[in-house]
C-alpha cells in the first residue's frame, strides 16, 4: 500500500456550504446569498442556480486560469477535478488536500467559504490559529 493510500481522507462532496445560520448559499455575481431566498427572487428565475458544495468549490479552485502554469500541473489539476465532479465520495491524499488548501483563497476570498472548506479538509486547522 503507498503512503497516499495510507493517508488518504474521504470526502462527500455534495455537501452544500452554508451561512452562519446553516442555510445553504449560492453565488450570484460573485456575492454569497442565501440558496432558498435567491431563487425564489423574480429576478433571478433565469439562472440556473444551485446551492455551493464542496464540489463545485473543488472544481472551481482546480480549474481556475493561474499564470505559469506547468502542463503537468494543468493535466494534474484537470484530472483531479474530472475525478471529484463524478463522485459523490471521493479519497483525497494528503498531498491533494494541500493543493486544495492553497487554490482555495484564489478561486474565494471570503471567509465564510473559504474557513468552512479549509475546516472541512484540515479540521486540526484551527488549532493552529486559537
Amino acid at each position: 500500500m503507498s503512503n497516499d493510500t495510507k493517508t488518504a481522507k474521504e470526502f462527500d462532496v455534495t455537501q452544500a456550504l452554508v451561512d452562519l445560520e446553516g442555510d445553504a448559499v449560492t453565488l450570484v455575481n460573485g456575492r454569497v446569498q442565501k440558496y432558498e431566498a435567491t431563487i425564489a427572487r423574480p429576478e433571478f428565475a433565469e439562472l440556473d442556480l444551485a446551492p455551493l458544495t464542496l464540489r463545485s468549490s473543488f472544481v472551481t479552485a482546480l480549474l481556475q486560469a493561474e499564470r505559469d502554469i506547468s502542463a503537468e500541473e494543468g493535466l494534474s489539476r484537470h484530472m483531479l477535478a474530472q475525478k471529484i465532479y463524478k463522485q459523490d465520495k471521493v479519497s483525497l491524499t494528503a498531498e491533494q488536500i494541500v493543493l486544495l488548501k492553497k487554490l482555495m483563497p484564489k478561486a474565494y476570498n471570503t471567509p465564510l467559504l473559504l474557513g468552512q472548506v479549509i475546516d472541512i479538509l484540515d479540521p486540526a486547522a484551527k488549532e493552529k490559529i486559537s
